[in-house]
């Protein structure tokens, strides 16, 4: 801590993976094979849909104000591969909690044996908490709508490539 009171050891989610010298992001072969397509689920994967879900919940504040809280709800034919499948529907399932995301995405990779770098997957969870906090209204019902992709873009998308030490990434949507 610095004398003028400043926490200088605080650094946001993904930048400390960045700041790593190990950090190889998601430049292994397993982790690209997964991002651009390689498939791994069976043809009957489904989601687990809570039977009363809502796309919305309303919360009350002590200040006597509602605010509308969008959930992250995703659609399986949405996703353009598994990996993203599974993410996206991970991000729904935990609300778009990062570490939840990556508990919830590594159950279905230890599944099929896939040793998923830990690294790689929380740069993609951590954008995913990025845009459901910067992006939320745009992007809790459909993450492929434009709005949503203009809003993740501008918000969060340069992050996510930093973090994942990639030039590029494929569309995640069809």
């Amino acid at each position: 801590m610095r004398s003028n009171g400043i926490n200088n050891n605080y650094h946001n989610d993904l930048s400390i993976f960045a700041e790593r010298s190990d950090n190889k992001g998601c430049t292994g072969d397993i982790e690209q094979r997964l991002i651009n397509g390689e498939k791994f689920l069976s043809q009957n994967y489904q989601c687990e849909k809570p039977e009363n879900f809502k796309d919305y919940i309303s919360l009350k504040t002590n200040q006597f104000r509602e605010y509308i809280m969008h959930l992250f709800k995703s659609n399986n034919g949405v996703a353009s591969n598994d990996f993203y499948k599974v993410l996206f529907d991970c991000a729904k399932v935990s609300s778009a909690k990062p570490y939840l995301i990556d508990i919830c995405v590594n159950k279905y990779l230890k599944k099929h044996n896939i040793d998923f770098s830990p690294t790689c997957l929380s740069c993609f969870s951590s954008f995913i908490g990025c845009s459901f906090i910067s992006c939320n209204k745009q992007c809790a019902k459909d993450q492929c709508n434009d709005d949503c992709k203009a809003c993740s873009e501008k918000n969060c998308f340069r992050t996510l490539l930093n973090c994942t030490k990639l030039d590029a990434l494929p569309d995640p949507c069809k």
